[in-house]
């Protein structure tokens, strides 16, 4: 096995990480294929508060009120017209992407136009994303850990893995003063495998 360690700047440092399950450049953009691949399996491998707390749907005032009203069902799987098709990463945290799967007539009866949401996970977390392809490629996980340091600043980590054999490891970071600064961007530290 080889490893190799550098920093540098991700650009577009609202959207610098991204994971969809259909390929795409935003978590928020959504075609056909995000509705035949399957959608994006979450589990939560650790939280230091209760689910209520730690996801919260409510800072987003275009979320859909039956994402809103149902969110600890959508987020344990209990509602299939939610699918998660996208996962934002920066260095504040991370957001889920929520779109439904019924027609709009079905499902909002014309009263609201956004048929989805995005869910904002505070505190320190660990989650595990996994994405499924339908041909035959090999699972994608996406480990994502989120510390709050003495010092008040997140600590974000992405460790991905390809068909369970690890690859490659983000570290969000301030700063650093061994990369040459980059404005706009955000700093971090890659290893891969």
């Amino acid at each position: 096995m080889a490893r190799i360690k550098y920093g540098c700047y991700l650009l577009e440092d609202a959207h610098c990480y991204v994971i969809t399950n259909a390929d795409l450049d935003y978590a928020e953009d959504v075609t056909d294929e995000s509705f035949t691949n399957p959608p994006i399996k979450m589990t939560v491998e650790a939280v230091d508060r209760d689910w209520e707390s730690a996801f919260d749907a409510e800072e987003n005032p275009m979320n859909h009120s039956k994402l809103c009203d149902n969110l600890m069902a959508v987020l344990r799987g209990e509602m299939p017209e939610f699918r998660l098709t996208g996962v934002n990463v920066d260095e504040t945290g991370i957001y889920l992407v929520y779109y439904s799967t019924l027609p709009p007539e079905k499902f909002y009866d014309g009263t609201e136009g956004y048929s989805g949401g995005q869910i904002l996970v505070h505190g320190n977390y660990t989650l595990l994303f996994e994405v499924e392809y339908l041909d035959g490629s090999p699972v994608k996980q996406y480990r994502v850990e989120s510390q709050k340091a003495e010092d008040g600043d997140n600590r974000i980590q992405v460790t991905e893995y390809v068909g369970g054999h690890k690859y490659r490891k983000l570290e969000f970071c301030d700063k650093h003063p061994g990369i040459p600064y980059a404005p706009g961007g955000q700093c971090c530290i890659i290893t891969e495998y």
